[in-house]
């Protein structure tokens, strides 16, 4: 019996679809789907009865799902205990992050342990879906996580590393210096926003800011430009045509080395983002723990909040 086509039978029941099984997978549809066909032709019973927009367990298809949950639980407990093994030769340990958010804080973390030169130890950074994490750390197929989600998992531990904010950013020249909110209405009107290309979502988040910060609608602000590439906007922004918005994990290097200035903009979004993990797992392995020490201490030390803010 295949675990991966009972891995997707559980996703889709646990899910509710076909697409958000997929989602939570990373495969396609119809590669799920097939999965649960062959599951159900192997064990010469349907499992589930198909709607438009939702699935069905059948009664055999209930009894299945109790046992493919021990079945995938038992293949999880196994992994742990071997890749856990203190006595282990060799070690994997493979971190789940959700990109963007992490890009420039994961680096220190990298470079520190490849430093300390553990040759029985390779790490494998992993680039997920921030709602998928907890689940996948549940699950036993990574040993740490970084996410902004908190599950109900008794079984998991979440341990704050990091707030994400959004931070304004502007050339590093004397009239941007110790900006009032009068000031900073001046600028977006005569110097322009380079626009971070969020979305549309965001829009509320801007107009509450704006509005209650400098009196002024976000779409009366000049714009000299939109990109959903944050090397493009600091690049532009250091070198002088313009300010912009954007997130405080995004910004550290440039504002750290002078390049740029930064502002908080209090109560305009807060994020706190998590290590998450196993904790029956981790007291188990001594690697383990360490690497998760030293993942919440260098992603911590990774984001330095702005002295000046709005």
């Amino acid at each position: 019996m295949n675990y991966e086509h009972i891995k997707s039978f559980i996703k889709v029941v646990e899910s509710g679809s076909f697409s958000a099984a997929a989602v939570e997978r990373y495969l396609s549809q119809p590669t799920i789907s097939n999965q649960v066909k062959a599951l159900e032709k192997e064990l010469g019973t349907q499992l589930l009865i198909r709607h438009a927009n939702s699935v069905e367990l059948t009664k055999r298809g209930e009894l299945f799902y109790t046992y493919a949950r021990m079945m995938i639980e038992a293949e999880s407990e196994a992994l742990r205990s071997i890749r856990d093994d203190a006595d282990t030769d060799y070690h994997l340990i493979r971190i789940a992050a959700p990109g963007l958010q992490t890009d420039q804080q994961l680096s220190r973390f990298f470079v520190r342990m490849l430093q300390e030169g553990d040759d029985k130890v390779l790490y494998s950074i992993i680039q997920r879906d921030d709602a998928a994490i907890p689940g996948i750390i549940a699950s036993g197929e990574m040993a740490l996580g970084i996410c902004n989600t908190i599950s109900q998992d008794s079984g998991l531990e979440y341990e704050h590393a990091f707030t994400e904010e959004i931070v304004l950013i502007t050339p590093n020249r004397p009239k941007y210096r110790n900006l009032t909110p009068v000031e900073l209405r001046n600028l977006l009107i005569t110097d322009g926003h380079i626009r971070y290309d969020f979305g549309e979502g965001p829009d509320f988040l801007w107009n509450d800011f704006f509005g209650k910060t400098i009196g002024m609608d976000l779409h009366s602000i000049r714009a000299n430009g939109y990109c959903s590439n944050y090397h493009i906007i600091l690049e532009a922004v250091e070198a002088g045509l313009g300010i912009a918005f954007m997130s405080s994990t995004i910004m550290q290097k440039p504002w750290r080395e002078g390049r740029i200035l930064a502002y908080r903009c209090e109560g305009l979004l807060q994020k706190k983002f998590y290590v998450v993990y196993n904790k029956n797992r981790i007291k188990n392995s001594r690697r383990l723990q360490h690497a998760k020490d030293v993942l919440v201490e260098e992603l911590g030390a990774s984001v330095r909040v702005p002295e000046l803010s709005f």
